[in-house]
Order: C-alpha cells, then sequence, then structure tokens
C-alpha cells in the first residue's frame, strides 16, 4: 500500500509500487504509481512511472547491453 516500505533485492515478473522501495529491482515490467517511489537499480523489460511517482537511481534495459550497441553502431558508421 501507500505507507508500505521495502528494502532489499526483488525478482520478479511485475513489480508495482505505491510506496517506497530502496534497493535493486530485476523484473519484467516495474511501474511506480502516484506517489510511489523507487531509490536504487531496476533492471527491467518495462519501466512505467506514472505522474507524481518518483526514481532516483539507476536503470537498465533488461536483456539489453547499451555497449553492444554503441559498438554496432561504430560499425554501421564505419561501412559508410
Amino acid at each position: 500500500g501507500k505507507s508500505g516500505k521495502a528494502l532489499g533485492e526483488i525478482s520478479a515478473i511485475s513489480l508495482i509500487v505505491s510506496g517506497e522501495f530502496d534497493g535493486t529491482a530485476d523484473c519484467e515490467s516495474v511501474e511506480i504509481l502516484p506517489g510511489g517511489y523507487i531509490k536504487g537499480k531496476i533492471i527491467t523489460g518495462e519501466l512505467i512511472i506514472e505522474k507524481q511517482g518518483f526514481f532516483e537511481g539507476e536503470s537498465k534495459k533488461k536483456g539489453h547491453d547499451i555497449a553492444t550497441d554503441i559498438e554496432s553502431a561504430k560499425k554501421e558508421e564505419e561501412k559508410e
């Protein structure tokens, strides 16, 4: 609920936060509802932050490596 607080690591299919969460979340989908607050690291395929929801920290797309994308983009530019 809105007054709930959690600290630690969460691994789930879906995480919906209306209270406070401080830690690491590894989920397919993360949704922060109005008044919800996440501080920490999120690894997810889908991140939804509703109006008046707050997120402070680092987020990474699940199964996605930005370093690999940067290398691929550089190689494509070299071909042109």
